[in-house]
């Protein structure tokens, strides 16, 4: 019936790694998904407009003198239109207790994700001029977040693609802010059971 052939494509979709899966349900009490790929049909290009490196200390929670820590995903002549999405997914899937009270942001060309608490966040740009993605963090997060950045790419590239795709990762402290408060401590970041679609 219709709701056998509804469940079924979810979780093909999902498998395909098309969505993922958000806290905050409907009123209806009903799951949500997150869909990168359909944002370019939905959200202009004109109205997301990102720059660089003024708007950092907002949108990554700072304030001045703390350090902003970018880590660079090259591809060498060939990103993938789904690479992006698809990373962009698997980050909030990993990640589901900051997006208690929030959705993640995205737009046809940044998303600003939560790091497990809303309070930090995680700043992604795809470059389809330099086949780059340029991530973005606070320095007392990179030590922890870069190792789980490069495993969601290789992850990613293994299960869609085959281990095919060719890239390089490369890090560079670029620009100081200081922080609100106290760094939080994210030892205790591990990535937390979910239910999510059956495979």
């Amino acid at each position: 019936d219709q709701y056998q052939h509804r469940n079924f494509l979810v979780k093909l979709v999902y498998k395909l790694g098309l969505f993922a899966e958000l806290p905050i349900r409907t009123e209806q009490g009903r799951a949500r998904y997150f869909v990168p790929s359909a944002v370019s049909a939905l959200i202009p290009n004109e109205t997301a407009i990102f720059e660089l490196p003024h708007d950092f200390s907002a949108r990554l929670q700072l304030q001045h003198s703390a350090t902003v820590h970018e880590l660079l995903l090259d591809f060498k002549g060939f990103l993938p239109n789904g690479f992006f999405g698809r990373m962009i997914n698997k980050l909030v899937s990993d990640w589901p207790t900051g997006y208690k009270h929030a959705d993640p942001v995205i737009f046809w060309h940044s998303a600003e994700l939560c790091i497990s608490d809303p309070r930090y966040k995680l700043v992604l740009l795809p470059d389809k001029k330099t086949d780059r993605i340029r991530t973005f963090m606070s320095d007392e997060h990179a030590e922890l977040i870069i190792p789980h950045l490069k495993n969601v790419a290789q992850t990613v590239n293994n299960t869609f693609y085959g281990a095919r795709l060719c890239f390089e990762f490369r890090g560079d402290a670029i620009r100081t802010y200081r922080c609100q408060g106290p760094p939080k401590d994210l030892v205790s970041l591990a990535v937390p059971a979910t239910d999510r679609p059956d495979a």
